[in-house]
């Protein structure tokens, strides 16, 4: 006896005159003890938009020495196809073999008209650079999952993977003074992406009132990347020819073991361990093969205990050992040439002796749920992290040069608070649901000097407030959030800017039948341009550039359409 189900949804969206149609298509059903699901997702858009930046440049004793704006002029076309298959059998005892695959296609095409306006100092070497540019990424990735039962109620899940990625750049720059042809420079980059992962746990009850997993997650990936700069000869200066490309392969393996133990009703207890591996291996042009390996033990221990007498309150208290690994890109000893270098606009070259970053720390809360849904909670944690990654600017005699580093110890602590209020909640009889959730944060780095010595894109302040109206035939809601912003500290010389972040959203919903509904949405309703800046300052004097760009209110309507089952 089979079942089908499909699903249609039309989307058309438009802010800061740029149109977003979108279509996606959906299907699924079941014939027996087979089922599959399929998907795709079409959408387009044409955004323009702009920024200006400002840079100028201090001697040590203040005067002004440069001083220069550059206003630039965007627009863009991009279309994205998304498309999704899954299978499934299910087989006798709970047994299952299900595979599945997602597809991406993404194609951008658009230009770049910047003018550049010198006020002091010697002149911007293009004071007009039109570009035009083209961006093409694909992705596949396919997974196949294997769920068993086994003897005396063990249980093995297993799933094996495997993924290709592929992206093509193509920049095409021209630089004009008083007129005249003085650049003419083609970047092609080709970024190449492979490998296979395969993770798997074995659930098995060993003991009364534990719960015993082990597992595994392994990968292999193979990269390469190229990137091709040719800058032709005019007006008298050199021709430039820049070839970089490097291969690298990433190997990883983790094990780990965990237990989940019902001391007794209303209290349990979690303890864990996870070793991971990491290994990389790279090549390329102009750098002798360069190799990165390190391993991480990471203990965990968790427990939860429901208060006597206190119906829907528990405590949460939890001891972590966990780490962040650098991306890859980062590890690669390549050189990444700017146009124009400066202090705050350098060159970007990887670190293969990067280490990962280890965070020890404490997380606890108490929360309380409602029986009619609601929730408030208040937490608090804190970590010590060690071996702190961060990009730091130096000069090499020639150019400036950003690279990231291991800077040290740095200490993180969170103050949070949650409340999620249904109406019912409070004896009202109303579909009305109330969110809210503040969080205070403090950060230090070891390294770096005071005032601003915190973790890059920390916000001090951050909050969200909301409320949601769920009517049989309309529903609708808003919703804002807040992130404080301010000048963190990066190194001794360095100091980056970012603007406080406020956004607003409201959406509407209109159900025609069970089947068929309308929504609409109202995106960045107070729409505060981007501002962001960098400063670097030494003995030498000062150097600042900051950044401002557009942002815009936009809208979008979509039509949903259910074809129940048959």
């Amino acid at each position: 006896m089979g079942k089908n189900a499909g699903e249609l949804k039309l989307a058309y969206g438009a802010g800061g005159g740029a149109r977003t149609p979108a279509l996606t298509l959906g299907h699924s059903g079941k014939n027996g003890k087979a089922s599959h699901t399929v998907g795709a997702t079409l959408t387009r858009s044409d955004p323009t938009t702009w920024a200006r930046d400002r840079e100028r440049a201090l001697g040590p004793d203040g005067a002004l020495r440069e001083l220069r704006e550059t206003s630039s002029a965007y627009e863009r076309r991009f279309t994205a196809v998304n498309a999704n298959a899954r299978l499934s059998w299910a087989f006798s005892e709970g047994d299952s073999l299900s595979w599945q695959s997602f597809f991406n296609d993404g194609r951008s095409r658009g230009t770049e008209a910047n003018r550049t306006e010198t006020f002091a100092g010697p002149a911007y070497p293009y004071p007009e650079m039109p570009a035009h540019f083209a961006i093409d990424n694909r992705s596949l990735r396919t997974e196949l999952a294997l769920a068993r039962r086994l003897q005396g109620g063990a249980r093995l899940d297993a799933k094996l993977g495997v993924n290709a990625a592929r992206s093509e750049r193509f920049i095409a720059r021209e630089g004009f003074r008083a007129g005249q042809l003085v650049l003419d420079s083609r970047d092609d980059s080709s970024i190449r992406e492979r490998g296979v992962t395969s993770t798997g746990k074995y659930l098995v009850p060993l003991i009364e009132d534990h719960a015993f997993a082990f597992g595994w997650d392994a990968g292999c990936g193979r990269y390469r990347q190229r990137d091709v700069r040719g800058d032709c000869a005019l007006a008298g200066a050199a021709a430039v020819e820049f070839d970089n490309g490097f291969a690298a392969t990433l190997d990883r393996l983790a094990v780990y073991a965990q237990d989940e133990w019902d001391v007794r009703p209303g209290w349990s207890i979690y303890l864990g361990a996870r070793w991971e591996g990491v290994r990389m291996h790279t090549t390329g042009d102009g750098f002798a093969p360069a190799r990165s390996r390190y391993h991480v033990f990471s203990p965990l221990a968790q427990t939860v205990w429901k208060i006597p007498g206190a119906k829907g309150d528990q405590l949460r208290l939890a001891l972590t050992r966990t780490y962040r690994a650098p991306p890859p890109s980062n590890l690669v000893p390549t050189l990444f040439h700017q146009t124009f270098n400066t202090e705050v606009s350098p060159d970007f070259v990887g670190n293969p002796a990067l280490r990962p970053e280890l965070a020890t720390g404490v997380d606890a809360a108490w929360e309380h749920y409602f029986a009619t849904g609601g929730l408030v909670s208040v937490g608090a944690s804190s970590r010590a992290i060690r071996d702190f990654i961060r990009s730091t600017v130096t000069y090499d005699g020639a150019r400036w040069i950003s690279a990231p580093i291991n800077q040290g110890d740095a200490q993180v602590r969170s103050l949070s608070v949650e409340a999620k209020l249904p109406l019912k909640t409070l004896g009202v009889d109303w579909p009305l649901e109330m969110r809210a959730n503040a969080s205070r944060n403090w950060s230090s780095v070891d390294a770096v000097p005071g005032p601003g010595n915190r973790l890059d894109r920390q916000p001090r302040w951050s909050a969200n407030l909301g409320a949601d109206y769920s009517g049989r035939t309309i529903a609708g809601g808003a919703s804002f959030s807040f992130a404080s912003g301010g000048w963190t500290r990066s190194s001794v010389f360095q100091s980056r800017y970012g603007a406080a972040m406020r956004d607003l959203e409201l959406y509407a919903l209109y159900k025609f039948s069970s089947l068929r509904s309308l929504r609409f949405t109202a995106l960045n309703l107070l729409a505060p341009d981007r501002i962001g800046a960098s400063r670097y300052a030494d003995a030498r004097g000062l150097r600042e550039s900051e950044t401002v760009g557009a942002s815009y209110r936009s809208w979008r309507l979509q039509y949903e359409q259910k074809f129940s089952p048959r």
